[in-house]
C-alpha cells in the first residue's frame, strides 16, 4: 500500500505502474463477475 503514496508524484514509471495495475484490478473484477453470473 505504500506505493499509493506516489500518486501525487511526477514519476512517469510509477504512474504507469499505478495505472497498469488499476487495469489489471478492474479487468480481474469484471471477469470474476461475468464468471459469477455464468454460473
Amino acid at each position: 500500500m505504500r506505493l499509493l503514496q506516489h500518486t501525487d508524484c511526477d514519476c512517469s514509471l510509477i504512474q504507469k505502474y499505478i495505472a497498469d495495475e488499476a487495469h489489471h484490478y478492474i479487468s480481474r473484477l469484471a471477469q470474476d463477475q461475468q464468471s459469477l453470473l455464468h454460473h
